[in-house]
C-alpha cells in the first residue's frame, strides 16, 4: 500500500449500483437505487479542480456497498450458466463466473459512472473499494482480478499503460482501511447479526464456490427484489423494518409477495447446521486472512482480534429462522455503532473512526478531551418518507462524503455534495436534547426491561404465595439490621408492597403504581450490575 500521508483521504459509501440504465432501451431497472451517474461525474471532476488547487492526491475510499450485487437479477441469454430454479426465478447465485457477469451488467448499465472513475484514477488518485454486505463478492480474488479487467474499457483512450493503471490505482480492503493514528474505515455490517457474516473476510460455504450470505442478504433477495416489483422505492425508506410494519397488509394482499414471503421462509427453514470440522476449515481461513490484513497495515494481531470478538454472530446461522423474524422486526441499533466507534477508538489510538451501512449520516464526539470523532458517511441513495420533518433531515443523509485534509492537520469535514452549485456544503445536523435522548435510550436498553420484569414476577410470586422473605424467617438473626438487611428490605419490595395490596388497603391505582416502581427499582439494579460487569471485563 502506498504512503497514506501522499493522499488526501474522500470516503463515501452505499451507493448500491445494480443492473442501472439498459444500453439499448435507456431506461432503468425497477431494482436500481442509484440514479446519480452524472452527478457523481461532475462530483470527481470538483475532487480534481481541488486537487490541483491543493497540490495533492485524492485516496477515494468507497466503505462498502458501492454494488448490490443481489438486486442484479437480469439473466444470461443462450446456454452460458447451468441455471438452478431458484437462480431462473431469483437472479444469479454467488459462484465467481455468475458474480462476474452480474458485475459486468451493473458496470455496463452504469458506463457514465465508471468512465469518471476511470478519467479520476487516470489523473494519479487512488480508488479503494471496502467490503460491503450487499457486495461481499469483492473479498473474491477472481473477482478483484475481473473488475480490473474490465475497468481498463472506461478508462480514457490515450492511455497506454492501461493495466499498470488498474493493478495500482485500484486497491481492495476486504474489512477495513487503517491509518496510524488517523483513521479506522469499515462499512459497519459485521456488529448487526441480520447483515454480519461469521468468516467475513472468508465467508464461502463450506467446500463451495458459494458464498454464505447473512439472512438480511435471503431476505433482499428471495422477497424484498419482488416487493419492488410492486413498489420500487420499497427499500428507500429507512429503515427498512419501518416499511415492512407500515405496509405488512398492504404486502399480505399482494399474491405474488406472498408466493415469495413462502419461498423465503423455506429457504430460511431448510438453512444447514455445518458440522464443527467444516467450521473449523473456514474459521482458520478467515483468520489467516486478517493475519495478511494486520501485516498489511501494520496492525497488531492482537488488537484485531479485540475488535474482531465485538462481531455480532450471524443470526441466520446461530439463531434459527424464527429467531431471524423477530430480530428482522424489532432489532435495534441505535446507539450501536457510537459506542463500536468508541472501542475501536480505544483500541488502536486513532483520531477517526468512519462507517457506512445505516445510510443515516452521524458525527459524534467520541473523545471531547483529544477530540476523536466518529462519523458515518451516509448514502448516495434516494430516502424517502411521508413524514415532512424526516423528510427534511433525510435530505442531509444523501449525496455525503467525509474528507480528511491532509495539509490541514488532518481536518476531518462531513459534506454534502451539492450538485446545484457544483460544491460540497456542510451537512446540517442537529443536537438531540441531552434529557430526551438519555430516556429514549433508557427505554430501550434489554437489561433494564429483563431485570424489571423479573422484579415484576417476584412480586407476583409473593402475592400468590402470601410469603414475606424481609419480616419473616427467610432471613437469619445474623443478618437482622444489618446494611445487607436493609438491602434486601429495598430490593425485595414485592414483600411488603404484596402484604399492602393483600390487605385491600391499597387503591387500583396506587398498586399500578407500584407495579411500575417495582419494574424501575429491579430495572435500574440491573443496569447497576450490568455496567459493573462490563466494567470489569473491560479492564
Amino acid at each position: 500500500m502506498s504512503r497514506s500521508d501522499e493522499f488526501n483521504l474522500v470516503i463515501i459509501s452505499d451507493l448500491h449500483l445494480s443492473e442501472g440504465r439498459n444500453p439499448v432501451t435507456k431506461k432503468f431497472n425497477l431494482n436500481e437505487d442509484f440514479f446519480f451517474d452524472e452527478e457523481f461525474t461532475r462530483f470527481l471532476t470538483y475532487l480534481e479542480d481541488e486537487s490541483q488547487r491543493r497540490g495533492r492526491k485524492w485516496r477515494l475510499i468507497i466503505a462498502g456497498d458501492m454494488v448490490d450485487f443481489l438486486q442484479i437479477t437480469r439473466l444470461p441469454e443462450g446456454t452460458e450458466f447451468e441455471l438452478r430454479k431458484s437462480e431462473k426465478k431469483y437472479g444469479l447465485g454467488t459462484h465467481p463466473n455468475k458474480t462476474i457477469w452480474k458485475m459486468k451488467v451493473m458496470m455496463d448499465g452504469h458506463w457514465v459512472f465508471f468512465k469518471a472513475v476511470g478519467r479520476f484514477i487516470c489523473a494519479g488518485h487512488k480508488c479503494t473499494i471496502v467490503t460491503g454486505n450487499h457486495d461481499i463478492e469483492w473479498t473474491v480474488p477472481e473477482v478483484q482480478m475481473a473488475f480490473r479487467e474490465e475497468m481498463k474499457k472506461y478508462l480514457p483512450g490515450d492511455v497506454i499503460k492501461k493495466e499498470e493503471v488498474v493493478s495500482s490505482q485500484i486497491e481492495f480492503c476486504p474489512w477495513f482501511y487503517y491509518e496510524p493514528g488517523v483513521i479506522w474505515i469499515e462499512h459497519g455490517n459485521q456488529y448487526e447479526g441480520i447483515n454480519s457474516f461469521d468468516y467475513f473476510l472468508f465467508p464461502y460455504l463450506p467446500n463451495s464456490k458459494e458464498l454464505m450470505l447473512p439472512s438480511g442478504s435471503f431476505f433482499v433477495r428471495y422477497l424484498f427484489n419482488k416487493v419492488e416489483e410492486i413498489d420500487p422505492f420499497a427499500d428507500n425508506i429507512k429503515p427498512l423494518s419501518r416499511y415492512v410494519k407500515k405496509y405488512l397488509l398492504k404486502l399480505l394482499f399482494s399474491s405474488s409477495v406472498l408466493r415469495n414471503l413462502g419461498y423465503f421462509l423455506k429457504i430460511l427453514g431448510k438453512i444447514k447446521k455445518f458440522g464443527k470440522e467444516e467450521l473449523a476449515v473456514l474459521s482458520q481461513k478467515n483468520d489467516e486472512e486478517i493475519e495478511s490484513e494486520a501485516k498489511r497495515f501494520g496492525i497488531e494481531m492482537e488488537n484485531l482480534n479485540a475488535i474482531k470478538r465485538h462481531w455480532v454472530p450471524s443470526f441466520l446461522y446461530n439463531k434459527g429462522w424464527i429467531g431471524n423474524i423477530i430480530k428482522f422486526l424489532w432489532y435495534k441499533t441505535e446507539g450501536i455503532y457510537q459506542k463500536k466507534a468508541l472501542m475501536i477508538q480505544k483500541q488502536l489510538n486513532v483520531r477517526y473512526v468512519v462507517f457506512g451501512h445505516t445510510h443515516e449520516v452521524d458525527l459524534h464526539l467520541l473523545e471531547p478531551s483529544e477530540k476523536t470523532e466518529y462519523s458515518n458517511s451516509g448514502t448516495w441513495t434516494k430516502i424517502f418518507s411521508n413524514n415532512p420533518t424526516e423528510r427534511l433531515l433525510h435530505e442531509e443523509q444523501e449525496s455525503i462524503f467525509v474528507q480528511i485534509l491532509k495539509d490541514e492537520a488532518n481536518k476531518l469535514e462531513l459534506l454534502k455534495w451539492r450538485d446545484d452549485i457544483g460544491l460540497g456544503e456542510r451537512v446540517k445536523l442537529f443536537e438531540q436534547r441531552r434529557h430526551i435522548a438519555m430516556l429514549k435510550n433508557f427505554f430501550k436498553d434489554k437489561v433494564f426491561w429483563v431485570t424489571g420484569i423479573i422484579g415484576l414476577v417476584l412480586m407476583g410470586l409473593t402475592l400468590y404465595f402470601d410469603i414475606n422473605p424481609v419480616e419473616g424467617s427467610v432471613v437469619p438473626e445474623y443478618i437482622r439490621g444489618t446494611a445487607f438487611h436493609i438491602f434486601l428490605f429495598i430490593t425485595c419490595m414485592p414483600a411488603w408492597i404484596a402484604g399492602l395490596m393483600v390487605s385491600s388497603v391499597i387503591p387500583i391505582p396506587f398498586q399500578v403504581m407500584a407495579c411500575i416502581i417495582q419494574i424501575f427499582l429491579y430495572g435500574i439494579i440491573g443496569k447497576i450490575i450490568h455496567r459493573g460487569v462490563i466494567s470489569f471485563k473491560t479492564r
